[in-house]
């Protein structure tokens, strides 16, 4: 042991001044010996923290912690402390072992000294490992006169300086400068010095949990060192050295792999490999082993020498890094198309609430009024209206206050959520047992709130807590998006409802009714339009259509082929030449989209009538005695196709009280059915509606006034009624586009219902 005076002329560090940090590690570092460096790092430990007193103590081969140097202390006050075992509970023995600095009391220490020596005074103690990599070589331990821990500048600094003595210490010894020459030189530093290249090897394989094995190929003896046994789940004195029980011990689904790398190793002479052994106990662990073929002086292969070493933690944890690496991968894909405030929350619980575990997820958006919970899943009664009380808090609440310094919080049990911020009237019901309450910025503002809950205790490890903030990170980037998104639509949509008509003229004789329904593809805006154009002679024409895509230029094409078509109505042209017209204007406009529409001129005093088609679908005729039938109107291309397209037409009357139905394809298309099919099925829930019963009707029939025609059941009080005496226009406007609302529609939906009265 040496001692050494704290008033040396040393360069010494205080707490904060980088340069003189930089010169003390310079220092360290031109310390030619080791007795020179220890010397001088005490000095400059002691003086940067303002302490009198400190152990440097190194890790010897054993175990057993020795003493190399002593300073402030008397040398009675030292003998307990030049040599501790290693089972000893002690904080040097501590600190060694986890290789975590740690800062005690000196109550703990004062049995170790002798009487009228233990520190009298309120005394604290701070102990640091002196790492190289991750090897500890000791321990440094301060005395400082006061009960207080280093502060954050003190710490990192006296790390920094305990991490460069021990780089230098270990370069010194590994170079065996001083071991001969230097009679100033400790015993511990001495006994370090002198390690021989074996025990060395035999350590690193100890603290590493490496196992040796050796093979000979002609008997078939294997010998396993004991961690190699306790590696397979068995005591030394259990293992038969035979090779048949090494393979009986792999599990059955990797034997066959290994038995061939064996035999192949034997020709390469290098062998490599990883997989599964079945412990005793049933238990699965991994096994990484290497080895190399020894061969005899005619080059054939006698044996292998190797190694082995357990990897079950490993594998456990590169399986769940990459099974967190999956889920974030998951996560940015779902999120990558959500392009709503509302298809956000759809994924959250679609995709990120199942992933993470979690029984139920409340999500709340932040909005110049405050927070305002727009999603819920698993959660009811008084557990909801708990955290509906979380939107009434103010900023400057500590819940409040804590998310909007983006600190996430994790609450693993439920003594936690209730000695946390919550206040009682917050904390949710028996249901939650563990919650997450994370903050959602975009690195700048706090755009919401999103709890995840558990109905069991929790475990929030420090890759648990990553999984949750990583997901928080992504959603609260998504609903930033989606909030601008949803500000641009709403633009998007007011200025595609200016190009729509305000209002639906009052024609004697028919009533009308009108839906439209953007979809949600793009920005929501589309180029769906409807119409009812007044021409003259007290006629009408209907008109609806559909300009191809979703996009601002969808709807301003839209915009454009309405007003022109409305115009050119106003001479009075055929519904064939009024469809040309349109056709040619939207053939001269600059764009590459199309459109499809059907027009229909109708009388209202006599209900004769005109329609044509321009690749759009068939009207429906909903009668008055309940039949549902598709008017079979020729059809041309769409417009905007070829500027010569003709557009044959179709004559026909309407009865008094029947319904035509324009609409547009979004109303009837969707992925999980035919068109057909689904159109067909329009056609019958309109027949359905007349009635409580409906009819069997034939998707494939042909009626006598169009290709497809469903009719209404009698029931028992007569024959089917009219609609128009059961069920207003407005209504049945509504029961038509309310199968869509219920699906999430790619395409916008335009609907033109007219009933010629009686």
């Amino acid at each position: 042991m040496t001692t050494a005076d704290p008033g040396d002329d040393a360069t010494t560090a205080d707490p904060g001044d980088e340069r003189s940090v930089a010169e003390a590690m310079a220092k360290l570092l031109g310390c030619p010996d080791p007795q020179s460096l220890l010397t001088t790092a005490m000095d400059v430990w002691l003086t940067g923290v303002g302490a009198s007193s400190g152990l440097v103590h190194l890790l010897q081969d054993d175990g057993w912690m020795r003493m190399a140097m002593g300073v402030g202390y008397p040398e009675e006050a030292l003998d307990s402390f030049r040599l501790i075992p290693p089972d000893a509970e002690q904080p040097l023995v501590r600190v060694a072992r986890t290789r975590v600095p740690e800062h005690v009391l000196a109550a703990e220490y004062r049995d170790l000294f002798p009487v009228g020596v233990s520190p009298r005074r309120p005394t604290s103690f701070s102990v640091l490992p002196l790492l190289v990599d991750d090897r500890c070589l000791g321990t440094l331990m301060v005395q400082l006169d006061r009960l207080d821990p280093l502060s954050g500048v003190e710490e990192h600094e006296l790390t920094l300086i305990t991490t460069v003595c021990a780089h230098r210490l270990d370069h010194l010894l590994s170079m065996g400068t001083g071991a001969e020459s230097d009679e100033r030189l400790d015993q511990a530093l001495r006994l370090i010095q002198g390690r021989s290249r074996a025990a060395r090897l035999e350590l690193a394989m100890t603290n590493a949990e490496i196992g040796s094995f050796d093979w000979d190929f002609a008997s078939g003896k294997l010998i396993w060192d004991d961690r190699i046994c306790r590696l397979f789940g068995l005591e030394p004195e259990e293992f038969d050295e035979r090779h048949e029980t090494f393979i009986g011990a792999i599990h059955p689904d990797d034997r066959e792999q290994v038995e061939e790398l064996l035999e192949r190793t034997k020709e390469t002479g290098i062998y490599r490999g990883e997989y599964r052994v079945v412990w005793p106990d049933g238990s699965v662990h991994w096994i990484a082993a290497g080895g190399k073929v020894v061969y005899d002086t005619q080059g054939r292969p006698m044996g292998m020498l190797g190694v082995a070493q357990d990897r079950t933690e490993q594998r456990r944890n590169e399986e769940l890094s990459a099974a967190r690496q999956q889920f974030i991968l998951d996560v940015s894909r779902a999120f990558s198309d959500a392009m709503s405030t509302q298809s956000v929350i759809e994924k959250v619980y679609e995709t990120v609430l199942p992933g993470l575990g979690g029984s139920s997820t409340a999500l709340y958006v932040s909005e110049r009024t405050g927070m305002h919970l727009v999603g819920t899943r698993g959660l009811h009664g008084e557990s909801l209206r708990r955290l509906e009380r979380l939107t009434a808090l103010d900023a400057g609440h500590p819940l409040q206050r804590e998310l909007r310094m983006d600190r996430p919080m994790f609450f693993g049990d439920r003594e936690a959520l209730t000695a946390s911020v919550w206040q009682p009237d917050l904390v949710p019901e028996e249901e939650v047992q563990a919650s997450a309450l994370l903050p959602l910025t975009t690195g700048e503002d706090l755009v919401g709130i999103w709890v995840v809950n558990y109905s069991e205790p929790h475990e929030f490890t420090p890759e648990v807590q990553v999984a949750h903030t990583a997901a928080a990170g992504i959603l609260g980037q998504s609903l930033a998006r989606a909030e601008q998104f949803d500000a641009r639509r709403r633009q998007m949509n007011e200025l595609q409802q200016l190009m729509l008509p305000r209002t639906i003229p009052d024609v004697p004789r028919l009533e009308a009714a009108v839906r439209y329904l953007p979809g949600s593809q793009g920005l929501h805006v589309g180029g769906d339009w409807y119409d009812i154009l007044s021409m003259p002679g007290g006629r009408v024409t209907l008109a609806i259509g559909d300009v191809q895509g979703h996009s601002a230029e969808a709807a301003a094409v839209m915009g454009q082929l309405r007003t022109s078509m409305w115009a050119h109505a106003k001479m009075g042209p055929t519904p064939t030449a009024l469809m040309q017209l349109g056709n040619h204007t939207l053939a001269d406009l600059d764009t590459e989209l199309f459109a499809t529409s059907c027009l229909i001129e109708l009388d209202p005093v006599s209900g004769d009538y005109t329609a044509v088609r321009a690749g759009h679908p068939y009207p429906l005729v909903v009668h008055p005695d309940g039949r549902v039938h598709e008017l079979e109107v020729p059809g041309g291309l769409p417009l905007g196709t070829f500027a010569d397209s003709e557009y044959p037409d179709l004559d026909g009357t309407l009865p008094p009280g029947a319904i035509l139905l324009l609409f547009t394809d979004g109303l009837v298309e969707r992925r999980d059915a035919d068109y057909t099919e689904a159109v067909y099925e329009l056609m019958h829930a309109l027949a359905q509606w007349t009635r409580e019963r409906p009819p069997d009707g034939d998707p494939d029939g042909d009626g006598p006034e169009g290709r497809r025609t469903v009719a209404a059941a009698s029931g028992e009080g007569g024959p089917a009624q009219s609609i128009a005496n059961s069920l207003s226009l407005d209504a049945l406007a509504d029961l038509v586009v309310t199968p869509a609302l219920s699906r999430s529609s790619h395409d916008d939906i335009a609907v033109l219902l007219v009933r010629r009265t009686s």
